[in-house]
């Protein structure tokens, strides 16, 4: 379900990082789920969080969910620390991006180059790295 529209056969391998014995492909999900007794991601009011979306950044609970097409169930990693301001353009300000999250193959120098964002119908889309938004922060900002 998560393959990248734009992926090259010869850059396969850089899809992932390795960790020793480990590999491991960077995502957010964004399907509700308790983490630390705090639901994740939140949903507009719940307190705790800073939310900068006013329409629930959640993607869908059962295939009948009002946002199974239209919010994404699984995207690229992109995070930064809480002193980053919400409002810069990820694709331009590469200093904002959090570098141990950087999992994702769609940067450049730091900067995001664009994000996948995978539908409960299996679609993938790929966004610019400008378009992509902080979204909620808890312990840091999360982007979609």
């Amino acid at each position: 379900m998560f393959f990248c529209p734009d992926a090259r056969p010869d850059l396969e391998e850089s899809t992932y990082a390795t960790f020793g014995t480990f590999t491991l492909l960077g995502w957010s999900l964004w399907v509700p789920r308790n983490n630390g007794g705090v639901i994740v991601p939140p949903n507009p009011g719940d307190p705790g969080f800073v939310i900068i979306d006013p329409l629930p950044t959640r993607g869908p609970i059962k295939l009948a969910d009002q946002y199974f097409n239209t919010n994404p169930v699984l995207t690229d990693d992109v995070i930064t620390d809480p002193s980053v301001p919400y409002n810069v353009n990820l694709g331009v300000d590469g200093w904002a991006m959090n570098t141990f999250y950087g999992w994702t193959s769609h940067r450049w120098d730091l900067r995001l180059v664009g994000m996948n964002e995978a539908y409960g119908d299996g679609h993938v889309e790929r966004v610019p790295g400008g378009a992509v938004k902080a979204r909620y922060m808890g312990n840091y900002w999360n982007w979609r």
